[in-house]
């Protein structure tokens, strides 16, 4: 099952569908996977979901933190988000 999500997250963030990624991450919690959690930062960074990424941010584990994925994905976040007025 968390294979299923990781690999349909990940197609649907390469066909540009990035709310139906994040959709699929809320929905699929009990399958929710560190590479889960990374491609859908990804997609909140490409969306440009601020409060979703930060969300997913402060629901990570202590141990998702040390995942270089997860640290890679936040540091993208961070930097590449717009403010919005």
């Amino acid at each position: 099952p968390s294979n299923t999500l990781d690999s349909t997250m990940k197609q649907l963030i390469e066909a540009k569908n990035y709310e139906d990624a994040l959709k699929l991450y809320r929905q699929g919690s009990d399958h929710v996977t560190e590479i889960s959690s990374a491609l859908a930062l990804k997609a909140c960074t490409l969306a440009q979901r601020r409060e979703d990424g930060i969300e997913i941010h402060q629901q990570l584990s202590q141990q998702a933190l040390q995942n270089p994925f997860i640290q890679s994905s936040l540091i993208h976040f961070y930097s590449k988000r717009t403010v919005k007025h």
